[in-house]
């Protein structure tokens, strides 16, 4: 991305020209400043100006970013659509899902290490909830499925200190509704060695239900060898999985999650656009604790 950036403050930004005809343009606005844009209004300031106007393909120029935060929520359809259409799984993975799956499942992901698989579940009839509440500052890190408790300060201490404890993705799982053809669950993890998957399995198991996991099906597949087990053919595949599933359990935050909550919500399938809205209000909460600018306006300059 050499030769075009993004400058500016909270409240403004300033677009720099491409130094050359082959460079693409940034579209200009920052994961960590920006939140809630109308699409729309960006489109019209862009075609504002006739250079601008003629500019054919626009790029987000950062590494890392929600556009649910990002967008309006107005617009997320229309650009959930729009990302199905134009990147897309190529047919030969969701064949081969197809292939080796039942007619009827349900998926769970538990994305582990860098995460704690936290849910993203309406887990507010159990006594956890979602919030931005000035007395449990901590909370607000990761404020899906979380109730404030008081803990002892110390091993040896009597003193109790506010803190927070998350629903763990085994209580998710044991509350989740689930029809009652669907039979089968796949576990989407990139650890499924983790105890957090193996108190999953053990939930499930409970509930009669078969569970799968790469380790399953892998066998089944005609992909070749070779491959990790968190390799980036293993995570297509369980993303293709978790797309297809009839119900979905997802761990957030997770870009990995979100994607298939994206092409979920483009399928229109049943628990879809209740997680969207989940995700979208965890977002709005996060955009909220660090400040983020809701009222974006923008520059041109040479």
């Amino acid at each position: 991305m050499k030769g075009w950036r993004v400058t500016g403050e909270r409240s403004a930004a300033t677009i720099k020209r491409p130094k050359g005809p082959g460079q693409r343009w940034l579209i200009p606005v920052q994961p960590d400043r920006n939140c809630s844009i109308h699409f729309g209004r960006l489109q019209a300031h862009m075609q504002l100006r006739e250079d601008l106007a003629q500019i054919p393909v626009a790029v987000f120029g950062n590494g890392w970013g929600y556009w649910q935060s990002l967008f309006h929520r107005d617009d997320h359809k229309t650009i959930a659509k729009f990302i199905t259409e134009h990147s897309s799984f190529k047919q030969r993975y969701i064949d081969m899902v197809k292939s080796v799956m039942p007619k009827h499942f349900a998926a769970v992901h538990c994305r582990l290490g860098d995460r704690e698989a936290i849910p993203l579940f309406n887990c507010s009839a159990f006594g956890f909830g979602m919030g931005l509440d000035e007395t449990w500052p901590m909370m607000t890190k990761n404020s899906i499925c979380m109730r404030p408790v008081l803990k002892p300060k110390g091993k040896t201490s009597k003193e109790l200190v506010p803190a927070p404890e998350f629903m763990s993705m085994a209580q998710a799982v044991a509350a989740w509704e689930l029809p009652e053809e669907i039979k089968t669950v796949y576990i989407a993890t990139n650890r499924p060695k983790d105890p957090v998957v193996k108190n999953v399995t053990k939930v499930l198991e409970a509930r009669k239900m078969q569970v799968w996991t790469w380790e399953t099906i892998s066998p089944r597949l005609k992909i070749g060898t070779g491959a990790p087990r968190d390799g980036t053919v293993t995570s297509i595949m369980e993303q293709s999985v978790a797309i297809q599933a009839d119900r979905f359990l997802p761990s957030f935050p997770s870009s990995w999650g979100s994607v298939v909550l994206t092409r979920r919500l483009v399928a229109e399938k049943p628990d879809a656009e209740e997680q969207h809205e989940l995700m979208v209000r965890n977002l709005e909460l996060w955009g909220q604790k660090t400040k983020c600018n809701f009222n974006y306006t923008w520059n041109v300059s040479d």
